[in-house]
């Protein structure tokens, strides 16, 4: 999972995926996003899951596509 944040939510972020009891295998951070938030990568236990809390917490998600040039 990819996901956009800016720094001071990163807490909120895993706040978020504490409380859906998802577990992160590993973390990658990106360089910044043009936008000024960063992005980071998320190995979980369950991407589907971890996509559909983020997203009611509004979380933005990246797929391939918007990584890609």
């Amino acid at each position: 999972v990819v996901v956009e944040a800016i720094p001071t939510e990163l807490s909120r972020l895993m706040s978020v995926l504490l409380e859906a009891e998802l577990n992160i295998n590993y973390l990658y951070s990106f360089i910044p996003h043009p936008h000024g938030k960063s992005i980071i990568a998320l190995s979980m236990e369950d991407n589907e899951v971890a996509e559909q809390a983020l997203a009611r917490h509004q979380f933005h998600t990246l797929r391939q596509a918007d990584l890609s040039r």
